[in-house]
């Protein structure tokens, strides 16, 4: 019996010590689990509520809760983009699809940049409640027409504000978003665009437990600026997006009352809206934004009313070196350069950009939604790159100073990449 007994203790050592390390385990796992997909959440009594696409049907978001308890009332609400519809059979165009409706979109997403669920990769923000809230209207999540209107044979719906207003409700209701105390609102592109329309709007109807509120547009500093030509292609869209869609009170108000009723239209672009901004923010943007260099400053006007979503990119002159940026002649460098210089300084000249808890990471790489993805850590501006970046920002919100982080410009010679981090 001793000597069984000395056999077997060893094993039974052993067999304890894997019993431990497996509820540890077990613990760790329940104390920060990492979630990869979002699961699709469509709202629901839409008949009541208004809160449709395009096309009528429901509006969305994806969804997925808290990693770790820490963070059971911390929130990323990320804007999703997609470009407008310029005209009403350009929206009845996209409204067969899944930036105009809801009837196709999947089941389960993938969260990326501020919305990726790996620690390791999106540290401050990976654990937190992530929604993804879907894009179907058109306008940046600011129309609003009670009435459908009518194109050929099909009835299409401005409700943008409405899907945004409902999808807080449910979050309130549904998914304790009415606990919440940390929320970072996000967006890229028209999302992004969005992100500065409802920086200073959100805050009416956020929970009285937010202790701390923040925003972070992404690549929505479109510019009010003609293209090569001096053609208006870009404001004249825009303008008609503002009023087709009723877009009036669903912009910044401060904005909208600095413009006689003549010119509220141009509250539509950020650099008329980011300086009026009470909120913390922190603009993320590449001020050599390749969509913008496509669909704004070598943009044609296409025939009124068409189904075509704009013509980007199609001034002859400019198709290889807007392709293919290590192209482009000295000429086309340094007009682009102009370009950026006034986007720069609508962004830097502001008392916005100066102000105590805000900051802006302003890069140079040819992109668009950079964030949005593995350059989210690697673009790098003096030592930071744009993770590190806004965990400085977010981190430190009582700070004197802002984070500001500048770009380099392109130079005339190849290679026109002045960041080697792009």
């Amino acid at each position: 019996k001793i000597s069984t007994t000395i056999l077997y203790t060893p094993f039974l050592l052993l067999f304890l010590k894997m019993k431990l390390l497996f509820t540890v385990f077990i613990l760790l796992s329940l104390s920060c689990i990492v979630l990869s997909n979002m699961d699709l959440v469509l709202l629901t009594n839409t008949e009541e509520t208004g809160a449709v696409c395009l096309d009528g049907s429901p509006g969305g978001f994806y969804f997925s809760q808290y990693g770790k308890e820490s963070d059971e009332n911390n929130w990323v609400l990320f804007l999703k983009g997609g470009g407008w519809c310029y005209e009403e059979n350009d929206c009845l165009e996209r409204s067969k699809g899944g930036l105009g409706s809801s009837k196709a979109w999947g089941k389960s997403y993938t969260g990326q940049g501020p919305l990726s669920s790996d620690p390791s990769f999106n540290p401050d923000f990976a654990t937190y409640n992530r929604v993804y809230i879907q894009y179907c209207d058109g306008a940046s999540f600011a129309g609003y027409k009670e009435e459908p209107i009518t194109v050929g044979d099909s009835k299409l719906y401005f409700r943008g504000r409405v899907i945004l207003n409902e999808i807080i409700n449910l979050l309130k209701d549904d998914y304790n978003f009415g606990n919440a105390e940390k929320v970072l609102l996000t967006g890229c592109s028209a999302g992004g665009l969005a992100t500065y329309f409802a920086t200073d709007y959100l805050p009416q109807i956020l929970p009285d437990s937010v202790t701390q509120y923040g925003s972070m547009p992404g690549s929505g500093f479109f510019m009010d600026h003609s293209n090569v030509d001096n053609t208006a292609v870009y404001p004249d869209q825009m303008r008609y997006v503002f009023y087709m869609q009723n877009m009036t009170h669903h912009v910044n108000q401060e904005c909208i009352r600095s413009y006689s009723e003549d010119e509220q239209w141009k509250c539509v672009f950020a650099q008329n809206t980011y300086k009026f901004i009470k909120t913390p923010i922190m603009p993320v943007n590449s001020v050599y934004d390749s969509w913008q260099a496509q669909c704004i400053f070598t943009s044609i006007p296409v025939a009124h009313n068409s189904s075509q979503n704009g013509d980007c990119n199609a001034i002859s002159d400019w198709k290889n070196c807007i392709s293919n940026v290590n192209s482009c002649n000295t000429t086309q460098v340094d007009m682009m350069n102009i370009y950026t210089s006034q986007l720069i300084n609508n962004i830097t000249s502001t008392q916005n950009y100066q102000r105590p808890n805000n900051g802006a990471f302003l890069h140079s790489c040819y992109s668009h939604c950079a964030f949005f993805g593995p350059s989210w850590g690697s673009i790098t501006i003096n030592g930071k790159t744009m993770q590190q970046a806004v965990s400085i920002w977010w981190n430190n919100q009582n700070q004197d100073s802002p984070d500001n982080y500048s770009p380099c410009r392109w130079i005339d010679t190849q290679p026109n990449k002045c960041n080697p981090t792009c």
